[in-house]
């Protein structure tokens, strides 16, 4: 299997476990924090990202990553990952 391609399955696993959560709690309530005056975080979008970065960093553990709501990720390669995760909350 090629480098790209255990990339790309290993990030396409990873949204949709993230996305199944996602959808889940569509139209559950759920709590709403406040990081700046009108930047919203939700309990979805951590547990989303969580979901990411741990299938992320399981698979390869030398990579470096910057999340959003989770700050930077330090490694030895030269391969970043950048983790936004989609729910929503401020269009």
């Amino acid at each position: 299997m090629s480098e790209f391609r255990e990339h790309l399955e290993v990030a396409q696993r990873a949204a949709r476990q993230a996305g199944a959560v996602l959808l889940e709690n569509l139209d559950s309530g759920f709590r709403i924090s406040k990081k700046g005056r009108i930047d919203l975080v939700t309990e979805m979008d951590l547990r989303s990202e969580q979901i990411l970065v741990e299938a992320i960093g399981r698979h390869f553990p030398d990579h470096q990553m910057l999340a959003e709501e989770g700050g930077q990720r330090q490694g030895s390669s030269d391969f970043r990952w950048v983790i936004d995760p989609l729910d929503g909350t401020t269009n």
